[in-house]
């Protein structure tokens, strides 16, 4: 029983699995965007299927740069979005 007293509370700190408290932030954060842009190209709809699978694709494989490119050219081929003036 000793054994697991000591094992126990080491497996919950963040810093023994070798990931620093901030750096487990920013991967919070940047998971949190790339899962709404994922939601928002899934719910939305684009004048073209095609052009909706491509935008998954490409913010599924290039993270946090297709999540960039997306909400900087791809809303505006959704449909019935108005552009910002």
């Amino acid at each position: 029983m000793q054994y697991l007293d000591k094992k126990i509370p080491m497996l919950l700190q963040i810093g023994a699995a070798g990931i620093d408290g901030g750096y487990l932030l920013v991967g919070l954060v940047v998971l949190a965007i790339w899962s709404v842009a994922l939601v928002a190209i899934a719910n939305s709809r684009f004048n073209d299927s095609t052009t909706k699978l491509c935008w998954f694709f490409i913010v599924l494989f290039l993270n946090l740069i297709g999540v960039l490119l997306f909400f900087i050219w791809g809303r505006k081929e959704i449909y019935g979005h108005a552009p910002a003036k």
